[in-house]
């Protein structure tokens, strides 16, 4: 695994601890990725899955991610009107 395009498995228990240490410390404090690695489709559902307010990633591979998070958008939408 590239550890420059995707986030480590380590890495994301680290930001988990971050994320619920900071929240219950500040609940106001806010967190993001930023790097190649923000624009990764499993870094966007880390993200979105743990809390994570945004993401920055250079200018070319926003795009991409703007369709990943899109899709999974719509994957949630169609998931919910079932049942």
């Amino acid at each position: 695994m590239d550890p420059f395009s995707s986030l480590g498995e380590e890495v994301r228990e680290l930001i988990k601890i971050a994320v619920h240490k900071g929240r219950f410390t500040r609940p106001t404090v806010m967190f993001g990725v930023c790097g190649e690695q923000a624009a990764d489709a499993d870094t966007i559902s880390f993200a979105l899955e743990n809390g994570i307010d945004y993401l920055s990633c250079s200018p070319y591979r926003v795009l991409p991610a703007r369709l990943r998070l899109l899709k999974r958008y719509l994957a949630g939408k169609k998931g919910a009107h079932k049942g």
